[in-house]
C-alpha cells in the first residue's frame, strides 16, 4: 500500500520506524510545524521531523499550519495514497482530507476505546488506577476518536508503572502488531466494529491543576496521580527552607497504611519523607527539587537541611 503518515510526537516516531520496516510504501510524511520551545523560545523541529530528516531524506516531508486546507488537500491527492496512518499528529483532520485515501484513514489510539477518547488517555488511565490498558486501531471519522474499531490489543498495568513506562509498553505493542495489520488491512477493514457509545469516557488534556496534590484524597488516589504524571510534567509539593520556598516534584511513591490524625502533615526523618493523606501516608521514593536532577529520597535528604516544612 501507498501510505501517507501523519505524526508529530516521539511516540509517532516509534510507529514510523515500524512502518518503514513493514515494507509498505511511504508516499509522504506530514508533521506539525516547528514550534518555539523552552525559556529562549527556540524554534524546534518535531520529533517526527527530526527522524525524517535524518533517516528518510528521500521521502517528501510537509509541515502545514493547517492540514485540511484545500491547497494542502490537492498536494496530498497528487500522491494517490491508499491509506493515511495518523499517530499523535496534534490537529483535527477534516472530512475533505479524510476522504482522499483510496482505502481509508487509520488512527492508532493509546486506550481501549471507547474508553478514554481525547488528548491524554495514558495519563488519565493511570490516574484512575486502571489495571488494564491497550491500543486501538480505528477508522478515522470527523468525530474525535469515534471511528469503528479495526484492531485492539490489551496490556496489564503493574501497580508501580508510571506514564513513561506505560507509553513505552503501548508503543512496543503497537510496533509489534502494525506490520501484520497492514498486510491484512482489507480483512480488518471488512470486519470493523462500531464503538459502543454507551461506554464512552474522555481523557481531558492535562492542566496545571492536575499537578497539584490534594492531601485530603486517599493515599492510593495521590499515588495514582503521581504515576500518571511521572516523569513529566510531574506532581509537586511546595516546601519551605527558612524563608525560601521551592517546588519538589514527586516522581514515585509508596503507600504506608498507618493511622493518621490529619491530612497534609509532613514528617521527615534521617532517610524518609512521609506525608499524611486521608487514610494513610504517602512515602516519596524518588524526587526532584526544582533546578536539580532526580534522586532517591535518602540522597535528597543528605543534601538538605531536615528542617523544612510543607507549604499548603
Amino acid at each position: 500500500m501507498k501510505i501517507v503518515f501523519f505524526g508529530t510526537s516521539s511516540f509517532a516516531v516509534g510507529i514510523l520506524e515500524s512502518l518503514v520496516s513493514s515494507g509498505h510504501s511511504i508516499a509522504a510524511i506530514v508533521t506539525r510545524p516547528d514550534r518555539p520551545i523552552g525559556r529562549n523560545l527556540k524554534l524546534t523541529h518535531s520529533p517526527v521531523k527530526e527522524y525524517a530528516l535524518k533517516f528518510l531524506p528521500n521521502i517528501p516531508l510537509f509541515e502545514p499550519e493547517k492540514a485540511s486546507t484545500d491547497a494542502f488537500c490537492e498536494t496530498v491527492k497528487s500522491f494517490s495514497p491508499d491509506l493515511f496512518l495518523v499517530v499523535a499528529y496534534g490537529e483535527i483532520i477534516k472530512q475533505n482530507l479524510l476522504s482522499i485515501p483510496g482505502k481509508g484513514c487509520v488512527n492508532i489510539h493509546t486506550s481501549l476505546l471507547p474508553e478514554y477518547r481525547g488528548a491524554a488517555p495514558v495519563r488519565r488511565c493511570l490516574m484512575d488506577g486502571k489495571t488494564v490498558s491497550g491500543v486501538t486501531f480505528i477508522e478515522m471519522v470527523l468525530k474525535m476518536d469515534a471511528g469503528a474499531v479495526l484492531k485492539q490489543e490489551t496490556v496489564s498495568i503493574p501497580e508501580d508503572m508510571n506514564f513513561a513506562e506505560l507509553e513505552e509498553t503501548l508503543l512496543t505493542l503497537s510496533k509489534k502488531i502494525l506490520p501484520e495489520f497492514l498486510d491484512n488491512f482489507d480483512r480488518y477493514w471488512s470486519l470493523r466494529k462500531e464503538q459502543d457509545e454507551t461506554k464512552v469516557s474522555f481523557a481531558a488534556k492535562i492542566s496545571p491543576e492536575d499537578c497539584v496534590i490534594d492531601w485530603s484524597n486517599t493515599a492510593k488516589v495521590v499515588r495514582n496521580q503521581i504515576r500518571g504524571l511521572s516523569p513529566y510534567p510531574g506532581v509537586f509539593i511546595r516546601i519551605k527552607f527558612g524563608e525560601e520556598i521551592k517546588r519538589l516534584k514527586i516522581l514515585s511513591a509508596a503507600i504506608c497504611n498507618e493511622p493518621v490524625s490529619k491530612s497534609g502533615e509532613l514528617y521527615v526523618d534521617r532517610a524518609k519523607i512521609r506525608i499524611s493523606c486521608s487514610d494513610g501516608f504517602l512515602e516519596p521514593l524518588w524526587v526532584q527539587l526544582e533546578g536539580k536532577k532526580a534522586m532517591k529520597v535518602d540522597d535528597f535528604l543528605r543534601g538538605v537541611s531536615k528542617s523544612f516544612s510543607l507549604v499548603s
